[in-house]
C-alpha cells in the first residue's frame, strides 16, 4: 500500500502548523504559551520524522528521548489535530499513571476550547470519563497503563478499534499483557493509522524491548532519538554565576568523545554553554580533589534520562557455529555463557582496535575490553593495553546446506571429507567455465605437488567419494612439477558454484577465496579437516624447526583463518611485506606466522596432509634438545591468550551496532578478543538501582533460603500464665 502522497503530506505540514500558532499551554517555566511560536528543535524533528514516515507507509514511531523536550506535549497536539481532520477516526492517549492522564486531558480539553472560532476546528461534541468525542464523529480514549489490572480497573486492553494511538512514558508501563491486547485492538490496514511511542529509558523493561524491536524493523517502524541537546534553553550562559563553576572546566576525555559522537550521529556542536549545562544536571556536587579536575558524571538514572549509549557488532562463537553477532539469537548457547538478550541496538561511529599479532575488533569507542587483569577498559582508550583473547567455540552439530533444483530439494552435508576437499580447493583449486584446455564445458581442478603423490591420490579419492566421480588426473613436468587433479563434470562445477566458492562478477568464472559460510557453521572436527587441506595447498612446515606458515594474497582470508586457528587455542601472527615476483614485478605477500608452542600445537592438533610435511614434524627430537640444551633463565615456549593493543583510531563512518546479554559473567568473545557486554547496565530498572527485577528475582530464588520457626501462643490473664509451644518448621 503506498504511502501519503507528497501533496498531502505539504498540505497537512502547513495545516497542522497553523494549529499549532493557535494552540496554548501553560508551561511550568513561560507560562501561558502559544506552543507554535515557541517550538524546540526536537519537537521539529520529531514532526518532520511523523510525515516522512507516513509518505513512506511507515505507521508507527518510537522516540527514546531526553527528558524537558516537550516531546509528550508535541505528540498530544499531533493527536488531538489528526482526529480532528480525519473524520470518524478511533484514537487513544495512553499514559503512565491515571495522574498523568487527568492532567494531559485537560490540557487537551483547554487547548481545544481556546482555539479561534477562524480555525473551523471540530467542538467537542460529548465528553465522559472514558474520553471525548468530536462533532465530526472521531473519538479519543484516555487510558492510564501505570497500573496492574485488576477486577475492578479492567486492563489496558480493553478498547475497540484504533486507527491513532500515542503511548507515553512507556518506561513506567507495568502490564505488558495489557498492551499487548491493547495493540492488537489497533488497525493494520487504514492508510491514516498513526501510532505513536516514546519514553525516556529508565531500565532494562518493557520500553528497552519494545525500543529494541522496533530497530529491528526498519520497514515498518521509524526511531528517533531526541537528546538533551535538542532543547535550546538547557544551557548556561557565560555571566551566570554558575558557569564558573561547571563551565570553565575543560572537557574530560570521556566528555570529548560524547561530544565527537553527537557531531557525527546528530550534526549537533555541543557548545560550553551546553557542557556547562548538562554537568550541573549529572552531578551538580561535583567537586576536584587537590589540582585534579572534578568528574560531572551522572547517576544511573540521570544517565539513561540523558542517554549517550551506543554498542557494536563482531563475530561469537555459538553453538550454531562461528557466527556474525547480527546473527544471533536470544537463547543462543555461545563460548561464555547463554545469550539472555542479542540485537541491534542502533548507529554509531565505528572505531578499529588492532592487537601486535593482528587480531581487529570494530565497535564503538565506549565497547569495554577486557584486560588482563581482568578489568573493563574502553576500546578507544584501549591502546598499549594488553587485553585478553578469548578461543570461541564452534557449531555442535554437522551443518547440511540446502537447496532447490527445480522440483527436487539438495541437500549437502558438510562432513569431515568435504572440509577437508574445501580446504585444498581454497588453497590450490580453480573452477571455470566456457571451453576449457581440455575440451571440458565446465571444470574443477585441485593442483598438486609431484613431490606428494599421496595427495594426488587423496584428491581423486575425494572427487569419487564426494561427487561419485573418476577425476582425471595430468601430470607436467618431473621432479618438482605438478599434477592437475579434476573433473568435467557439470554436476561437481554446478555444486561448487551453488555452494558459493566461484566468482561471477568477471567475465571469467574463477575461484572465490574465503572461508564459506558453511565452515563457519560447522562443529569442529570439521573445521579441522578445512585446515588441514588449506594448510597441505598453501602451507608451510618448518623443516628442523617448529615453524608453521600459511601464505595468501588475500587479507581477510588470513584473518578468517586466524580466527580458525584461535578455536583450537592456537593464536598466530598476521604479516604482511613487500616481494618481488620472479619476474619482476612487487607484490604484498601475506602470511600467518605461528611460532614455536603454536606450531607444536598445530602439528599435534591440526596438522597437515602428507607424509612429507607430516614427517617434518619431530616432537621427540623437540622435547630432547629443550631438555638438553641449556637455556639460561629463559621459559619454555607457551601460548599465552593475550595480546597487546598497538592501534586504535576511529573509521569516522556510521554503522548499524549490535550487542548481547550473556549470563553469569556478562563476556562474550568478539573476532577472538574478550569483551563485555553493556547492555544490561544501560538499562537499569527504576527503583532497584543496581539491579533489574528480574535479577532480582533470580538471586532471591538462588540465594535466599529462610527456615522460619512457628510458634502457637495460648495468652492468659497474667503475663506469667501464657503457654507457648513449638510448632512444625516451615520453609520458605
Amino acid at each position: 500500500m503506498p504511502g501519503w502522497s507528497r501533496d498531502k503530506r505539504e498540505k497537512f505540514e502547513a495545516n497542522f502548523y497553523a494549529f499549532l500558532r493557535s494552540c496554548f499551554i501553560n508551561s511550568k517555566n513561560t507560562g501561558f504559551t502559544c506552543l507554535g511560536d515557541n517550538l524546540y528543535d526536537g519537537q521539529r524533528r520529531f514532526i518532520t520524522t511523523v510525515l516522512d514516515g507516513l509518505e513512506n507507509d511507515i505507521h508507527k514511531f518510537y522516540v527514546l528521548k531526553s527528558r524537558q523536550l516537550g516531546l509528550s506535549t508535541i505528540s498530544r497536539a499531533l493527536s488531538i489535530f489528526y482526529i480532528g481532520i480525519h473524520r470518524g477516526l478511533g484514537g487513544a492517549l495512553v499514559f503512565d499513571s491515571s495522574e498523568n492522564r487527568e492532567s494531559a486531558r485537560a490540557e487537551l480539553e483547554a487547548m481545544i476550547d481556546d482555539l479561534p472560532a477562524k480555525l473551523k476546528f471540530p467542538a467537542v461534541k460529548s465528553t465522559n470519563r472514558q474520553g471525548l468525542t468530536l462533532v465530526n464523529k472521531s473519538r479519543i480514549l484516555f487510558k492510564a497503563a501505570g497500573v496492574k489490572k485488576t477486577a475492578q480497573s479492567g486492563g489496558l486492553g480493553r478498547s475497540v478499534g484504533l486507527s491513532m494511538a500515542h503511548m507515553s512514558e512507556l518506561c513506567s508501563y507495568s502490564d505488558p499483557e495489557g498492551l499487548e491486547s491493547f495493540e492488537n485492538s489497533l488497525s493494520d490496514e487504514n492508510p491514516d493509522r498513526l501510532y505513536i511511542y516514546e519514553s525516556t529509558a529508565r531500565g532494562f523493561n518493557l520500553w528497552h524491548q519494545i525500543w529494541t524491536d522496533a530497530r529491528k524493523d526498519p520497514t515498518h517502524c521509524s526511531c528517533l532519538f531526541l537528546g538533551w541537546y535538542e532543547h535550546p534553553k538547557q544551557r548556561i550562559e557565560k555571566d551566570h554565576p554558575d558557569f564558573q563553576l561547571y563551565g570553565l572546566t575543560p572537557p574530560t576525555p570521556k566528555e570529548e568523545q560524547k561530544i565527537a559522537e553527537v557531531k557525527k550521529l546528530y550534526d549537533v556542536e555541543i557548545t560550553v554553554e551546553q557542557l556547562a549545562w548538562i554537568r550541573r544536571r549529572m552531578n551538580p556536587s561535583a567537586q576536584g580533589e587537590g589540582d585534579a579536575d572534578p568528574e560531572f558524571e551522572g547517576s544511573n538514572i540521570k544517565i539513561q534520562e540523558q542517554p549517550w549509549c551506543v554498542t557494536r557488532e563482531m563475530r561469537v562463537g555459538t553453538a550454531r557455529g562461528l557466527l556474525q553477532i547480527e546473527d544471533i539469537r536470544e537463547g543462543d548457547v555461545t563460548t561464555r555463557g547463554l545469550a539472555l538478550k542479542a540485537g541491534a541496538t542502533g548507529k554509531a561511529v565505528v572505531w578499529k582496535a588492532k592487537t601486535k599479532l593482528g587480531y581487529e575488533i570494530r565497535g564503538t569507542a565506549n565497547h569495554p575490553l577486557i584486560d588482563v587483569e581482568g578489568n573493563k577498559i574502553r576500546l578507544d582508550a584501549s591502546l598499549h593495553k594488553r587485553v585478553k583473547l578469548q578461543p570461541p567455540r564452534f557449531a555442535a552439530e554437522l551443518h547440511t546446506v540446502k537447496w532447490k533444483e527445480g522440483v527436487c530439494d539438495i541437500a549437502v552435508s558438510i562432513t569431515p571429507d568435504f572440509a577437508r576437499f574445501i580446504g585444498l580447493f581454497m588453497g590450490d583449486g580453480s573452477a571455470s567455465a566456457g571451453g576449457g584446455k581440455h575440451g571440458a564445458t565446465c571444470e574443477v581442478k585441485i593442483v598438486c605437488c609431484n613431490e606428494d603423490p599421496d595427495i594426488v591420490v587423496e584428491c581423486a579419492r575425494l572427487f569419487q567419494e564426494l561427487f561419485n566421480v573418476t577425476a582425471s588426473i595430468s601430470a607436467f613436468r618431473e621432479g618438482k612439477g605438478w599434477t592437475d587433479v579434476r573433473s568435467g563434470v557439470r554436476m561437481v562445477f554446478d555444486t561448487v558454484k551453488k555452494l558459493g566458492l566461484t566468482r561471477n562478477d568477471i567475465v571469467k568464472t574463477m575461484r572465490r577465496v574465503h572461508v564459506p559460510d558453511f565452515i563457519w557453521r560447522s562443529p569442529k572436527s570439521v573445521v579441522r579437516e578445512f585446515l588441514r587441506g588449506l594448510f597441505e595447498a598453501d602451507g608451510f612446515n618448518g623443516y628442523e624447526t617448529n615453524r608453521v606458515a600459511l601464505f595468501s594474497k588475500y587479507p581477510g582470508f588470513i584473518k578468517d583463518v586466524q580466527l580458525l586457528l584461535l578455536g583450537f587455542g592456537i593464536t598466530s601472527r598476521a604479516v604482511e611485506a613487500n616481494k618481488k615476483a620472479g619476474d619482476g614485478h612487487f607484490y604484498t605477500g601475506r602470511q600467518l606466522e605461528l611460532r614455536t608452542a603454536e606450531a607444536i600445537k598445530f602439528n599435534t592438533e591440526i596438522g597437515f596432509l602428507s607424509k612429507r610435511k607430516i614427517g617434518r614434524f619431530d616432537p621427540a627430537a623437540y622435547e630432547k634438545k629443550w631438555a638438553t640444551k641449556r637455556r639460561g633463565n629463559s621459559k619454555r615456549p607457551a601460548i599465552v591468550l593475550e595480546d597487546e593493543i598497538v592501534s586504535v583510531e576511529s573509521e569516522n563512518v556510521v554503522e548499524e551496532v549490535f550487542n548481547l546479554t550473556v549470563e553469569g559473567e556478562h563476556l562474550f568473545d568478539a573476532n577472538g578478543i574478550l569483551t563485555h557486554n553493556t547492555e544490561e547496565e544501560a538499562f537499569q530498572q527504576t527503583g532497584s538501582i543496581f539491579f533489574s527485577a528480574e535479577k532480582l528475582t533470580e538471586m532471591t530464588n538462588n540465594y535466599v533460603n529462610l527456615n522460619f520457626k512457628s510458634y502457637m501462643y495460648s495468652v492468659g490473664a497474667e503475663f506469667s500464665d501464657t503457654i507457648i509451644l513449638k510448632a512444625p518448621t516451615t520453609k520458605m
